[in-house]
């Protein structure tokens, strides 16, 4: 069975293969995974883009006519490690049978992550330390205070058979956390108009197959390769950020 066959198999019945590769063959199966989705999620973006061009009335706002000034090349570099680190493990670590860690762990991070927003207008930003370094700060910090919460509250409910339907409905976690992470990345500058929003929503669409892929590579060759995987999507904005 070919891998992309293995991943339709997988979306669509929940069935994963018994897999026994090495480590080489394991980030090799990434890399034509990743070849292939960021072929698909560059095409599908220009030929939404070029075709509905004229309904994207994105407000326009003083920063956006400001000439571009990238990111220090090291909170680049940051931001390139630390956020495939902290999604993965919000929104994919725990991707697997009922583990009552696990599942605390991304729960809480996924908690915390809304509950920055909430509070960011109140929060600090040192000026001595770049703003996005801070922010996953922040974010680890929350999801840390929130863990003995959600550790405890599980726990509670694993009583009550909570482990039980995970292991039976796992797909539907995978399919309901790809929705979420999808709409948490959705760019609200396609909100200045209905026909934008729209868009904006089937730009989205690259965005879900990743989560999709990015569940299937979780479960089936491991968290630290999805992990790789998520690097290496968001490597080429990295690269254009960090040379132009």
């Amino acid at each position: 069975m070919t891998i992309l066959n293995s991943i339709f198999s997988f979306l669509s019945h929940g069935k994963l293969a018994d897999y026994d590769f090495t480590g080489l063959e394991k980030v090799w199966i990434v890399i034509k995974i990743y070849v292939v989705l960021i072929i698909f999620s560059v095409l599908f973006e220009f030929a939404i883009t070029s075709l509905f061009d004229s309904y994207l009335t994105r407000a326009t706002t003083n920063e956006d006519r400001m000439p571009f000034q990238g990111p220090d090349f090291y909170v680049s570099a940051f931001a390139l490690l630390m956020v495939p680190v902290h999604e993965e493990l919000t929104f994919r670590f725990f991707l697997s049978r009922f583990d009552l860690q696990r599942i605390a762990v991304s729960c809480s991070l996924l908690v915390g992550y809304f509950l920055f927003w909430l509070v960011y207008e109140s929060l600090t930003f040192p000026v001595v330390m770049d703003r996005k370094v801070t922010t996953y700060l922040y974010l680890f910090a929350i999801g840390l205070i929130v863990y003995p919460v959600a550790y405890l509250g599980f726990n509670s409910l694993a009583r009550k058979n909570l482990a039980k339907w995970w292991d039976t409905n796992l797909l539907i976690v995978v399919y309901g956390v790809s929705v979420i992470f999808s709409l948490v990345h959705f760019d609200t500058s396609y909100l200045s108009s209905l026909a934008g929003a729209l868009i904006g929503i089937v730009l989205l669409v690259p965005t879900f197959l990743f989560a999709l892929v990015a569940s299937f590579i979780r479960l089936s060759v491991g968290f630290k390769y999805a992990v790789l995987f998520h690097l290496l999507f968001n490597l080429p904005e990295f690269l254009i950020v960090s040379l132009l």
